[in-house]
């Protein structure tokens, strides 16, 4: 393996590896502009680091800004 133009023996490289299962939900609502979401993980294999859990939670709304009504001719 080269890095930098450099050959490195593989075993001196960094591995990083990370497994996890999980599930993600999200809530919708057009009519209020609305989005809603929750993500959760769980990590069952890590190589360079400590195994956790992940919850994350969030939203988004949109503000519409009405469009001038056309001039009438």
């Amino acid at each position: 393996m080269t890095v930098a133009g450099n050959p490195v023996p593989a075993s001196l490289i960094p591995y990083y590896s990370v497994h996890a299962i999980g599930f993600q939900s999200n809530f919708i609502l057009p009519a209020k502009d609305l989005v809603a979401f929750f993500k959760y993980y769980d990590e069952y294999s890590a190589k360079a680091r400590p195994e956790g859990r992940t919850i994350v939670f969030g939203f988004s709304w949109t503000l519409r800004i009405p469009k001038p009504a056309p001039a009438k001719t």
